[in-house]
């Protein structure tokens, strides 16, 4: 298909979708509940035994388990690769703290997640939380749900001001 015949049915197919409006935002602060979440929601606690998640619906709540460190992760990895901790001695800790937990080194133990692990991910998640980040700016479609969470966010911080 020619270039002119793929931009006339790409046209066609967002002239078909609802209008609308894109606004340029910082998403930071969404970044920051995330992180807020992922610390305070979930608990320390290790169990005795060896738990999934799959096994009981109440089991999410671990930060012991692989899907816990799965999606803390990532935020992490986007204020590192996008520059947005101010502080470079917390940017610097930030790193190497994903690249010790992404690593095929921490994936091929035998043992399991310890209390200086989970230990270890809230300190650097508190330390994050209290520093300065960078704004990072995105285009977001207002109806979008993390427009609306970022709005909800913007909300409670001037109640608590």
């Amino acid at each position: 298909m020619s270039e002119t015949g793929s931009v006339a049915i790409e046209t066609k197919a967002v002239s078909a979708m609802p209008e609308t409006k894109l606004v340029k935002v910082n998403v930071t602060p969404l970044y920051r509940e995330k992180l807020r979440h992922f610390r305070d929601k979930y608990t320390d606690e290790i169990p005795n035994d060896e738990i999934h998640s799959h096994e009981d619906p109440n089991n999410y709540k671990y930060k012991v388990l692989k899907g816990w460190w799965t999606s803390v992760l990532p935020y992490l990895q986007l204020l590192s690769d996008n520059h947005l901790i101010v502080d470079e001695k917390l940017a610097r800790g930030t790193k190497r703290f994903i690249e010790n937990y992404t690593s095929q080194e921490f994936h091929k133990k035998v043992r399991l997640v310890t209390a200086g692990d989970i230990k270890k991910a809230n300190a650097i998640i508190g330390v994050i939380l209290k520093s300065d980040l960078q704004g990072h700016m995105m285009r977001l479609p207002t109806d979008s749900p993390r427009f609306k969470k970022l709005e909800e966010i913007k909300q409670r911080e001037q109640l608590k001001k």
